[in-house]
């Protein structure tokens, strides 16, 4: 468990001060007429980390972590194909 901490502390760092992107949820209009699934998710979230925070909190973070690999690995292959050399021509 001491290295996966770890792990997630040095990625936790590094994202912090890079210069990716961060979805930011604010796309999310709630003045509009939310679906009933969205509020019992957004109920159920609230309970879930009422009965145990740290593990709970702990889990949704980590689940986040896949969405931001994805990132990097799309700006790293997006920086390869900007070096890579034009065949066409």
């Amino acid at each position: 468990m001491r290295w996966y901490a770890c792990a997630l502390t040095i990625f936790a760092g590094v994202s912090m001060v890079s210069n990716l992107k961060y979805y930011s949820f604010k796309s999310i209009n709630m003045r509009k007429s939310v679906p009933f699934i969205v509020i019992f998710l957004f109920a159920l979230f609230f309970i879930l980390v009422s009965v145990d925070p740290p593990s709970i909190l702990f889990v949704l973070f980590v689940g986040y972590w896949p969405v931001r690999l994805r990132d990097v690995f799309v700006v790293v292959a997006q920086k390869r194909r900007r070096r890579a050399p034009d065949v066409a021509r």
